[in-house]
């Protein structure tokens, strides 16, 4: 018994003690949403050439044109409106303090008759500005496995983190603000995502580029302009949870059940010695 003990107690600190290339961590990200709020610094986007007059005339003067390629800096413009996508996204607790009178009713903070506080637990939709739905499951096996999944984003909302600056005849300038949405009257279709192994590890995911069809609204005072077309944002960050389940990798396999058949080897020994020790 104190053999097989010994045994079984140098398996588990050889288990414990295994290099880490030995053991690995397998996980599958499930299709799911992806939903989250981009704060500052944001993303961006390169705005697509913009003709000469689009922000209309100052003293005769039409706009300057916009050459390609203009960079925006964009931030969430939330709350996306439910019911829609947004009714995808999990649910969030929300923690609220409720003061309660001598007869149990809510009563508010400041109030002379309240004796006593409750805590009140609810799930609420989440405040998000952004919403990529995965198409399929990505299954990671080893250290730095790589899947490519399709993706479709579902939702966008989106400002101007500062103004877009306006000339007229390169003088007069104007503040214009920039609001970034879907065009709803263009399908999105679906484009590749690329998980690493690391990102999963960190439960966040970074979109290098995400393509979608828009529709960007210019607001300077009460003169509005839209525009359409495809641009493609750049350093939009996400987050998922994965579970990950540790697995043995082959020679950690190997490593372990070689100490099972020495263990193994030492109990039977034990007990053939014992059994000849009866019988003399």
């Amino acid at each position: 018994m104190r053999l097989r003990r010994v045994a079984l107690a140098a398996a588990f600190v050889a288990l414990i003690l295994m290099p880490p290339g030995w053991i690995s961590a397998a996980t599958t990200i499930d299709a799911d949403y992806d939903c989250w709020l981009t704060e500052s610094p944001g993303t961006q986007v390169a705005l697509p050439p913009i003709p000469a007059g689009f922000f209309g005339t100052v003293l005769g003067t039409p706009s300057d044109a916009i050459p390609a390629g203009r960079i925006v800096q964009l931030i969430g413009n939330p709350p996306l409106s439910s019911p829609g996508p947004v009714d995808q996204c999990p649910k969030i607790p929300k923690v609220e303090i409720v003061w309660l009178d001598r007869h149990g009713s809510p009563v508010s903070p400041g109030s002379v008759h309240k004796v006593s506080q409750v805590e009140k637990v609810s799930l609420v939709t989440p405040v998000v500005d952004t919403i990529v739905q995965r198409k399929t499951s990505a299954l990671f096996g080893k250290e730095g496995d790589t899947q490519t999944i399709p993706i479709e984003i579902l939702a966008l909302s989106l400002k101007s983190a500062s103004p877009l600056v306006v000339t007229f005849g390169g003088s007069q300038p104007q503040n214009w603000d920039v609001f970034v949405t879907l065009d709803g009257l263009q399908t999105q279709g679906t484009q590749d995502l690329t998980l690493t192994e690391e990102a999963w590890k960190m439960g966040t995911t970074r979109l290098g580029s995400l393509p979608v069809n828009y529709k960007v609204t210019f607001q300077h005072l009460t003169d509005t302009r839209l525009m359409t077309g495809n641009i493609a944002f750049s350093g939009t960050q996400g987050t998922f949870n994965g579970m990950s389940t540790p697995t043995l990798s082959a020679w950690g396999a190997i490593l372990l059940a070689g100490f099972l058949t020495v263990a193994t080897i030492l109990i039977l020994m034990r007990r053939r010695q014992r059994t000849s020790e009866g019988i003399l």
